[in-house]
C-alpha cells in the first residue's frame, strides 16, 4: 500500500508543480515557499561549497559548524530569510549567526529581496 500512495503523490506533484518547483522540492524542500529560482539556489549552494574550505582556514572555525548537505543549506537560507523579515540579529557563534554566514558565503544575500 505504501508504494501506491507514494506513486499517487508523485503523480499529483507532477500535475500541480512546474519543473523548477519539482527540482526545488527534491533538493531544497524548505525553500519551495519563497519562490526563489532553482538555478539561483543551486548556484549559491555550489558557490558555498567552493568557498567553505578557504573560509574555515581563514577564520579558524571548527569544520562541524558548517554543514555540506543541501538540506541544512536550505534550512540556513530559510532561517536567514525569516530573520530578515523580522529584522532580527543573532549573537555570535549561534545557529542563526552560522546560517547568516552560510548565506553570505553563497552570496544569496545579494539576490534575496525581502
Amino acid at each position: 500500500m505504501k508504494n501506491k500512495s507514494r506513486k499517487y503523490d508523485r503523480i499529483m506533484q507532477k500535475k500541480n508543480f512546474t519543473k523548477q518547483e519539482l527540482l526545488i522540492l527534491k533538493n531544497y524542500r524548505y525553500l519551495l515557499v519563497y519562490k526563489i529560482p532553482y538555478d539561483l539556489i543551486n548556484r549559491g549552494y555550489r558557490r558555498y561549497i567552493e568557498r567553505l574550505e578557504d573560509y574555515l582556514f581563514e577564520h579558524n572555525y571548527p569544520k562541524w559548524w558548517f554543514y555540506k548537505n543541501k538540506e541544512r543549506f536550505s534550512m540556513a537560507v530559510m532561517t536567514y530569510i525569516e530573520s530578515k523579515k523580522e529584522n532580527y540579529t543573532y549573537n555570535f557563534y549561534t545557529h542563526g549567526w552560522i546560517a547568516a554566514e552560510i548565506v553570505k558565503l553563497s552570496e544569496l544575500d545579494k539576490y534575496i529581496e525581502i
